[in-house]
């Protein structure tokens, strides 16, 4: 999912939510002073006057827990962001066909 700031001024993306899940959970991949990587919670996202902020796997993405209903790539469905001052938008997402193998692991730093 990629999300384009076309404004002057900075927004910040608070929130995601489906109707089939917990709400969403923004996580970003981080390093520690010892150089190891790791995947961290993220309250929340402020998208700079111009930036495009690209959500994908191995970087900045949301996390949807206690899924309800099951997708393959191609699918489609419908969420909502939540931005702070803006309000609520509604968008279509795409699901991906998964072509990577990894493990999530349940602990964040």
């Amino acid at each position: 999912m990629t999300i384009e700031n076309t404004t002057d001024t900075a927004v910040t993306l608070t929130g995601a939510s489906v109707d089939f899940a917990d709400s969403g959970i923004f996580q970003a991949p981080s390093v520690s002073d010892s150089g190891t990587m790791s995947v961290r919670e993220v309250s929340a996202l402020e998208i700079a006057p111009g930036q495009v902020l690209t959500m994908q796997p191995s970087g900045v993405h949301v996390v949807f827990h206690n899924v309800q209903e099951a997708f393959e790539g191609g699918d489609h469905f419908h969420a909502h962001l939540t931005f702070d001052g803006l309000g609520e938008m509604e968008i279509e997402v795409e699901v991906e066909h998964g072509d990577h193998d990894h493990d999530h692991d349940e602990e964040t730093s």
